[in-house]
């Protein structure tokens, strides 16, 4: 289901606390429930701890919404260190101090960076293990310290952050790229085959343990992940290429819209100094660029002629940090010539600053679900609130009653998610029985632009703009 990715979260709660009673086997069997997600599973206890512990300072339940602030600063942590290496990456590629902090200002300020940070998902640590990886490659690869050891770690963290999201595997097939064939020459290529079998010896590594582990707990790793394989469906195979320029148009705006020319640049600029053999001084973003580029071009190749995988906004994430670098690059290269460089790109910077306000203040006008149902319970219980869906194809995603309530005091209208949207025949407006009262209106989060490019197509989008779903609450006499 599209939120099985969030989901996963329960599955490191339930770990940590059948380790806290020592029962490990099913501590085991947790982790791996996660299916092929066990990494993020077992990291993800780190912020569970911390929620459990604030639930019981500040007597909250674990997962109401004023306890969800351990995982949120998890997931800040996680994002400022994307951000660290991202500076560190762009400073070595670009070779310039100014235009790696404007790739820093670049890459936060898209919606797509921050818009996972509410969620319990694990995109970003799963891209800060494959971009930390890629950085420290380029490190060791510059100052020729590449070794059995080295190369080894490289190749199991690697693929420990394909284990936190298998989802990013293009990430590994690019760390790999790069592994091989930066700084590659006549002389060492037996070297760098050397290393890169090594590399991948520590990834076999990992996946052995990983393998080893899940069978105690009854799994079996590989078999879920092959089957995780072909689950990449939701969406429109024909949109694969199209999928990034309506993404970058729709939810990112002008930011999205300089990306998309800087990119157009880039490959420009990378054929002809291919072509014409000057590139020997950029020859790390050449190699990054053909890498990042290719196995993009690759995969949705893939979903186009083949109908095996579909880009998701959460499949771009990946991207984005090296098509910011790309995206400098080329508007450096034609601006280098300008008297008032850094002019012009303090300019560009408050384009993005500026961008990023219009969209996180529209993005702040949406509502979640469980937000809305825990601003309601705490005033009154459980039994007292009832969730009514205005789609046939909408489930309840906020803790409310199995059974039906025949008077509730609290009826919420729309909490719960909804998929497909494909038919919108099955829709119906709720209208409230006699004595209920409006008590709030807002629009639902599916209605962001951004949420509806995580698996929903062509014309699924044009019909969640039609029905512009409203989460409603609907009050019978006084709430206290």
């Amino acid at each position: 289901m599209a939120l099985i990715d969030e989901s996963v979260y329960y599955c490191s709660g339930k770990a940590l606390q059948d380790v806290k009673n020592l029962m490990i086997v099913d501590a085991i069997d947790a982790v791996f429930s996660a299916g092929h997600r066990p990494a993020d599973a077992i990291i993800k206890t780190i912020p569970h701890a911390l929620q459990f512990i604030s639930a019981d300072i500040f007597n909250l339940q674990w997962y109401e919404s004023k306890n969800s602030y351990p995982l949120f600063i998890y997931n800040f942590v996680v994002f400022c260190l994307i951000l660290i290496v991202h500076f560190k990456f762009s400073k070595r590629i670009l070779k310039d101090k100014y235009l790696a902090l404007i790739s820093v200002i670049f890459f936060s300020s898209m919606t797509n960076s921050y818009l996972y940070l509410r969620h319990a998902q694990p995109y970003d640590l799963s891209l800060l293990i494959f971009y930390f990886i890629t950085y420290e490659s380029v490190v060791f690869s510059d100052n020729d310290r590449l070794s059995f050891k080295k190369s080894f770690l490289l190749g199991a963290f690697s693929f420990f952050g394909y284990l936190v999201y298998p989802g990013y595997f293009p990430l590994y097939i690019i760390s790999l790229f790069f592994f091989f064939f930066y700084k590659l020459t006549k002389e060492i290529v037996f070297k760098k085959a050397y290393n890169s079998c090594v590399y991948v010896l520590g990834g076999l590594f990992c996946l052995i343990i990983f393998e080893s582990i899940s069978r105690i707990g009854g799994h079996s790793y590989i078999r879920e992940a092959i089957q995780f394989s072909s689950t990449i469906t939701q969406g429109d195979f024909e949109q694969s290429f199209s999928f990034i320029i309506k993404y970058l148009f729709e939810v990112e705006g002008v930011t999205g819209i300089i990306m998309l020319l800087g990119l157009a640049l880039f490959c420009f600029i990378i054929i002809y100094q291919t072509l014409n053999k000057t590139h020997k001084q950029d020859s790390l973003l050449v190699v990054i660029g053909i890498a990042v580029i290719g196995v993009f071009l690759v995969y949705a190749s893939v979903g186009y002629f083949m109908h095996k995988m579909i880009f998701y906004g959460r499949l771009l994430h990946m991207y984005f940090p090296f098509f910011c670098i790309f995206t400098l690059f080329s508007l450096d290269h034609f601006i280098n010539t300008i008297k008032k460089r850094q002019l012009v790109f303090f300019f560009i910077t408050i384009v993005f600053v500026t961008n990023f306000g219009v969209n996180f203040i529209h993005y702040k006008s949406f509502a979640y679900p469980r937000d809305i149902f825990w601003k309601y319970s705490n005033a009154n219980k459980l039994q007292s609130i009832d969730n009514i869906c205005e789609s046939d194809y909408g489930w309840s995603v906020i803790p409310t009653n199995e059974e039906k309530i025949r008077s509730p005091k609290i009826i919420i209208v729309n909490g719960c998610y909804v998929y497909p949207f494909t038919d919108i025949s099955g829709y119906r407006l709720f209208i409230p029985p006699d004595g209920y009262y409006l008590l709030e209106s807002k629009s639902h989060f599916i209605n962001f632009k951004a949420y509806q490019y995580e698996g929903f197509s062509i014309i699924e989008r044009r019909n969640i703009d039609k029905l512009s779903l409203q989460i409603k609450i609907f009050s019978k006499g006084d709430l206290q």
